[in-house]
């Protein structure tokens, strides 16, 4: 498990907010997160709101992990 606090975030708003604010503001904190992290396997979700940020880290559909 995984706990950031609020510092990590704060740092990654702002681009979070530019990438996906627009279709989703409830969002933005995950995309904050992802961003922040350097090492990660991307997220998971079938919401299409996620399409904006691919190139910027991998957003994983169920289908695709139940291949797995």
């Amino acid at each position: 498990m995984l706990v950031a606090n609020n510092d990590i975030l704060e740092s990654k708003l702002n681009e979070a907010n530019e990438l996906i604010g627009k279709r989703d503001k409830s969002d933005i904190p995950l995309v904050a997160l992802a961003l922040a992290l350097k090492a990660h396997d991307g997220i998971w979700s079938s919401d299409k709101d996620f399409d904006v940020v691919k190139g910027r880290f991998k957003v994983w559909k169920t289908r695709e992990l139940l291949k797995a």
